[in-house]
């Protein structure tokens, strides 16, 4: 498995289980996490078109501290730029990458 892949073993994956764990006891002692875990912030957020629904998704994704990009045929800059969006084009939307999400709306 490559380094953004997830899967078992591995020093990452140790990582992750402390950080989960932490978080966990911290919720039982009436704690709240106040800001995006290590794993999503910084991270990017693709999409596959900016209508109501990718709208919406992409302002979670700032919320999240996510470079937001997104693409679709009908795509224009002022849109992106209104959804705090840079537009790519397709290839690069599709790019492989290590680790992000993709959302896609119907």
């Amino acid at each position: 498995m490559g380094s953004g892949d997830l899967g078992a073993g591995g020093g990452d994956d140790d990582c992750a289980h402390a950080r989960h764990s932490r978080a966990v006891r911290l919720l039982r002692q009436g704690g709240w996490q106040t800001r995006p875990g290590y794993d999503l912030a910084g991270k990017n957020a693709r999409l596959l078109g900016l209508g109501k629904v990718g709208g919406a998704v992409a302002s979670v994704g700032k919320r999240l501290q996510h470079e937001v990009i997104a693409w679709s045929q009908n795509l224009t800059e002022q849109r992106a730029a209104e959804c705090r969006a840079r537009r790519v084009e397709k290839e690069e939307l599709f790019r492989p990458v290590p680790m992000s999400f993709r959302f896609t709306s119907s």
